[in-house]
């Protein structure tokens, strides 16, 4: 597909309350029928950090105009979604499961949806605020406030790396988080560092990786085609095997394939998808708890309560909404 900003439309960003820094939490959600589709999202500003989350639904795919007028550096993750961007007679494609730490002066885009649901996390600072907390920071983040101080806008890693489990699990405690008042405010603010210690160390070790077991273009293509296969399938998911066959590679190049992009196992991408997932549903859905179990795909309602206490320290019946 390419580029026709003739036939492209604006693409609705949620305004952003504006708040000095250092004064109190400020949050806001919204949930905006449009002409292309639906856009569902969450955003807060605490002590000058920016954090959104977003979820449109698309009707179709069409290119969309997209601008920014701040100067703004930002942790972009492209949770769920393809996209194709056109900028400056450069073409950038977008995966799901990716991210990147980017610097703009401001910027105008178009870009085109390749899936009807896209989902995404952003955690944006002023230039001199994300200077000031990075200075004495790793190689990764040095190299990039050097390219900072030359004025001109910035992407850490040309390439768009994959989202590590730990960035994963960082981000769905900021989406799911319950705390409130002072607490909640801490708890943002120390995940936003956190976060954006894990950005800098995953693009070191992508890097350190890539100079080890080597995939082609295309076979990154089939790695990320498999892991949103079996994100569509989670509740019935393919066998190693028929993923391998469905997407072209032998199950060898499957398995080092997948751990070099993901640093995981296929299948245990998928059991933190399912149970991030399962918060959702418990919040939402009026079924019990044994019926999500079977429907998100756990071979018991005791298999799953275990596994969720496991990962977030309390059972099912506590994320009831």
């Amino acid at each position: 597909m390419t580029n026709n900003p003739a036939s492209a439309i604006p693409f609705y960003v949620h305004p952003f309350p504006r708040n000095a820094l250092g004064e109190d939490l400020i949050e806001s959600r919204y949930n905006v029928p449009l002409p292309y589709g639906l856009a569902t999202g969450y955003q807060a500003q605490v002590d000058g950090i920016r954090i959104r989350h977003a979820i449109t639904h698309f009707h179709r795919s069409q290119h969309f105009e997209k601008q920014n007028d701040e100067r703004q550096v930002s942790l972009s993750f492209n949770l769920f979604g393809a996209y194709t961007i056109f900028q400056h007679g450069i073409t950038y494609p977008v995966h799901g499961n990716q991210h990147n730490l980017i610097y703009t002066q401001g910027y105008q885009n178009t870009f085109v949806n390749h899936h009807l649901r896209g989902e995404s996390f952003e955690i944006s600072f002023a230039p001199e605020q994300f200077i000031e907390m990075t200075r004495d920071g790793n190689p990764t983040l040095q190299q990039f406030l050097d390219q900072m101080q030359e004025d001109r806008p910035v992407v850490l890693s040309q390439q768009s790396i994959p989202i590590t489990l730990e960035l994963s699990r960082a981000i769905r405690t900021i989406i799911h988080c319950n705390y409130q008042g002072q607490l909640r405010k801490l708890f943002l603010f120390s995940k936003c560092m956190e976060i954006l210690v894990l950005t800098a160390e995953s693009i070191d070790q992508f890097r350190r990786q890539a100079s080890g077991f080597k995939l082609s273009a295309g076979d990154r293509e089939r790695i990320h085609a498999a892991r949103n296969y079996l994100i569509e399938r989670y509740q019935d998911p393919p066998s190693l095997t028929e993923l391998a066959r469905r997407v072209g590679l032998n199950e060898y190049k499957l398995k080092r394939g997948f751990q070099a992009e993901y640093q995981t196992s296929a299948f245990a991408l998928l059991a933190e998808y399912r149970l991030d997932r399962s918060r959702e549903v418990l919040r939402n859905s009026p079924s019990s708890i044994a019926a999500i179990a079977y429907d998100l795909g756990f071979s018991s309602p005791q298999h799953f309560s275990a596994a969720f206490k496991k990962k977030f320290g309390v059972p099912p019946s506590r994320c009831r909404g």
